[in-house]
């Protein structure tokens, strides 16, 4: 898609972070699998450059993983810089595809930054709740989501809705779709993937960060699948009655 080969890969320690040309992947991925976490790490271009208003990233692209929680979760992780809405979609399938995952979201940048200060918390020996200084009517009714990427989801569960959602055939059968959104004009803008995943739109065009619409259909769809993300209220999620309980790939 980019027309670049990942072609580096960081290497060395916690404390000793070293890089090294990688001239074989299939040889490199193998090496991999003797690793305790099976991290790995590969990118191409020269990074980012300080601007007037941040960083940005000239030509850096980065694509890396590792397993957590025993085993039960492999996370992927893409870093690249700014593209077209499309391309964000057209890499969601294909990543999605390639990778036999699970489940993945895109939302554009803003409105993540601003539902993960609205809704979402983080429960360790308390519960520590994001703060949102504007936060709009809207807003207020959605579910308090615990932040639990790395632990505590069972397999086949999203741990939250985007405005862009792969989910597998048997995350699917898990949480209802697309039985569940019937009415509420979902899947006008949803389709299959040639995997036989779907891309979950919530909305033809991707919303604003301050967007009342959207926001009521977002509560709309945790209130029509339950099983999506861990609520601050909720006991551990129902894990499927049937299916694989191994490890979950996950975009």
């Amino acid at each position: 898609m980019f027309g670049i080969r990942l072609d580096r890969a960081t290497s060395g320690t916690k404390f000793h972070v070293t890089e090294k040309n990688v001239h074989n992947r299939r040889k490199f991925f193998a090496s991999r699998l003797g690793t305790k976490n099976r991290w790995f790490s590969l990118f191409s271009g020269t990074g980012f450059r300080r601007t007037a208003t941040g960083l940005e990233n000239v030509d850096y692209v980065n694509v890396g993983g590792n397993m957590y929680y025993g085993g039960s979760l492999y996370r992927i992780g893409l870093t690249i810089p700014d593209q077209t809405i499309d391309t964000y979609e057209k890499l969601l399938l294909s990543l999605g595809d390639a990778l036999h995952a699970q489940t993945a979201q895109f939302s554009p940048n803003a409105v993540a930054e601003r539902l993960r200060l609205a809704h979402w918390c983080t429960v360790l020996s308390s519960v520590m709740r994001n703060t949102l200084a504007d936060k709009s009517r809207e807003e207020e009714t959605l579910p308090d989501i615990c932040e639990s990427a790395y632990a505590d989801l069972v397999p086949f569960q999203p741990h939250h809705f985007g405005w862009l959602n792969y989910w597998s055939q048997e995350v699917c059968a898990y949480i209802g779709f697309p039985a569940n959104a019937d009415g509420l004009g979902v899947l006008n803008c949803s389709y299959q993937t040639p995997a036989g995943a779907w891309i979950v739109k919530l909305g033809a065009n991707p919303p604003r960060d301050r967007d009342a619409g959207y926001v009521e259909l977002l509560r709309e769809m945790y209130v029509r699948f339950p099983r999506v993300g861990i609520r601050l209220t909720d006991a551990r999620p129902v894990a499927p009655a049937d299916g694989p309980q191994d490890a979950v790939a996950r975009g």
